[in-house]
């Protein structure tokens, strides 16, 4: 117990020391509407709400504001500890396999804890990790992990505590397991696999000694866990509108209604297209596991067209000769009795399992993310672990292996705190961006969004200019060009920039509402901006800004009514942005 805790305090101090310098990275990106436009957030009435699918995760969020506010260091905070459990559990789960009756007798048995360690440590220090634990709004998928690993964890005490179900040793374990289970199901949609990937953790490292079939019956209560998702409500976007996609998880169309500032689709990927470029992601997913360099909020990466091409041809056989070998390795292992092939194979199906859902099941705007891979990175390790098993008993002494990983932490941790000092502020992340994807239209926008907060016009300008170049059917930059122009003072060159987003995206409701700002404070016609909020409230209902706007130009109009209404309506939604009387 005391080698336990002593190991557990090394993960949890290294994960502290490289996270140390991101405390005070402020809100980027698609942090806006997801926390500090996200109006359920701030009322606490809608805490209780619990049907929605990212119930617990916006229930952090919440949590955050009613003890902080919108300070940002407890929102780091949060991130980095839920984090640092992940690594802890990844620990206790490789010390539970470990222990099962499969692995007593074989090389691991005399160094499952150092190797549990080195797997924790690698895990808390990996760089490719900070774009999940430092990007704040990616904290659905830390958390999910977090439930993920839990129930795993739990599901397998269980199973060597007693084999008697009802057993007082038994139940308590297996109990949780199931809340677990349920509980990363309000997390993210990812956590659909789990029941999955329990069921094969029961086959893999129990099967010898039951029948498939007494493995689902025992598994069925959390099989069952996975009906919370569909059966649950719809997930929506945080200004209130419904998702598509076939868990209504967000993608497809809602990330195309984010604003300039936060996610922005420039079209919908056709299926065809998004599963054979998840091909090569997958092969960039797996370099970055091993090679974790160039990293990158935003990628600029290619569609492709037909599985004929040379590197979706290559990258197409060499992942179905993974899978071949896991499934060879698996049959052999259960004839043989091969512990280092059983962990081989598990971390195999691991990795693809659960990264089946954002890379084949459901189609995004975007076909990567370094975040997606927190989660199925974690088959890897343990593939990492199984080909130890082939290495011990012939390279001699295992301090050496033990140096040589503690060698690659230091590194990682290295990188780690180096990598996250680009999240300091919205100008370093962006650049950094644009240094590595210089066509990726949406860094060349929010660079110049970051810019015009800085005052920085001209820049800005060119940024904006940028974009349009890359994409001149990309609506954003326009609309952003429009607010600059109003700060100059020429605003019909600003509505004709606003005009010209709206003809390229008609559902754009921040440039209608920029419109009838536009309208209201500098041409003053309160009509003809309420038109255009009118408008701007038909897409984006929850627009706390845009009521308050509207209640202004009805107010000037004599409407006191109706500008009571909307004041109201924007005193619920956002109590922050101003106090009426």
């Amino acid at each position: 117990m005391r080698k336990t805790l002593l190991h557990v305090l090394l993960i949890i101090i290294t994960g502290l020391l490289i996270y140390s310098n991101t405390l005070n990275s402020p809100f980027l990106w698609d942090d806006y509407p997801r926390i500090l436009e996200n109006g359920s957030i701030r009322n606490q009435s809608k805490v209780t709400d619990c049907s929605g699918t990212r119930y617990l995760t916006v229930l952090t969020f919440s949590l955050n504001y009613m003890i902080g506010g919108f300070n940002v260091t407890g929102f780091h905070m949060f991130n980095i500890v839920v984090h640092i459990g992940n690594a802890v559990l990844i620990y206790s789960l490789l010390l539970t396999i470990f222990k099962t009756p499969l692995f007593k007798e074989t090389p691991f048995s005399g160094h499952s804890g150092t190797l549990a360690l080195l797997s924790g440590l690698l895990f808390v220090s990996h760089p490719v990790y900070t774009q999940t634990v430092t990007y704040i709004s990616q904290r659905s998928t830390v958390l999910v992990t977090f439930f993920y690993l839990s129930s795993l964890v739990l599901f397998m005490r269980a199973k060597l505590s007693d084999r008697r179900c009802l057993s007082k040793g038994h139940l308590p374990y297996y109990l949780m397991s199931v809340i677990s289970a349920a509980f990363a199901m309000k997390c993210k949609e990812i956590s659909f696999t789990l029941p999955i990937v329990i069921l094969l953790s029961d086959r893999f490292f129990y099967g010898a000694r039951q029948s498939f079939k007494k493995s689902v019956i025992y598994a069925l209560p959390i099989l069952l866990t996975i009906l919370i998702i569909p059966l649950s409500k719809p997930q929506t976007d945080f200004f209130g509108r419904q998702a598509t996609g076939v868990f209504k998880i967000e993608g497809g169309a809602i990330l195309s209604d984010f604003n300039s500032a936060k996610l922005s689709s420039l079209s919908t990927i056709p299926r065809g297209k998004y599963i054979l470029t998840q091909f090569r992601v997958i092969m960039t997913y797996i370099r970055l596991s091993f090679l974790p360099f160039n990293l990158n909020l935003a990628y600029d990466y290619p569609i492709y067209h037909s599985v004929f091409e040379s590197q979706i041809l290559l990258s197409c056989l060499f992942l179905l000769s993974l899978l071949s070998i896991s499934i060879c390795l698996f049959k052999r292992s259960r004839k043989t009795l091969n512990c280092n092939n059983l962990l081989i194979s598990f971390g195999i199906f691991w990795f693809f399992i659960t990264l089946s859902v954002e890379s084949f099941i459901v189609v995004l705007n975007y076909v990567i993310f370094e975040y997606r891979l927190y989660l199925p990175s974690i088959g890897l390790l343990f593939l990492l672990m199984g080909i130890l098993g082939y290495v011990i008993p012939h390279f001699g002494k295992f301090k050496y292996i033990s140096a040589v990983i503690i060698i690659v932490v230091i590194i990682f941790s290295g990188a780690t705190f180096a990598r996250n000092e680009v999240f300091k502020d919205e100008m370093s992340l962006w650049k950094d961006v644009i240094n590595k994807a210089p066509n990726n239209v949406q860094a060349h926008n929010n660079l110049g969004l970051s810019m015009f907060k800085r005052g920085l016009i001209d820049k800005a300008v060119e940024e904006y200019k940028a974009a349009i170049r890359i994409n001149p059917y990309y609506a954003e930059p326009y609309n952003n060009l429009g607010t600059l122009l109003n700060r100059k003072g020429l605003p019909d060159d600003a509505i004709e920039q606003y005009k010209t987003a709206l003809r390229i995206r008609p559902d754009y409701s921040e440039a209608y509402g920029n419109l009838g700002f536009t309208y209201y404070f500098y041409k003053g016609r309160p009509d003809k901006a309420i038109e255009q909020y009118q408008i701007a409230l038909e897409f984006n209902p929850n627009d706390a800004t845009t009521h308050l706007n509207i209640g202004i130009a009805y107010r000037t109009l004599g409407l006191s009514d109706k500008s009571r209404e909307h004041f109201a309506i924007a005193k619920r939604l956002n109590p922050a942005l101003f106090k009426v009387e």
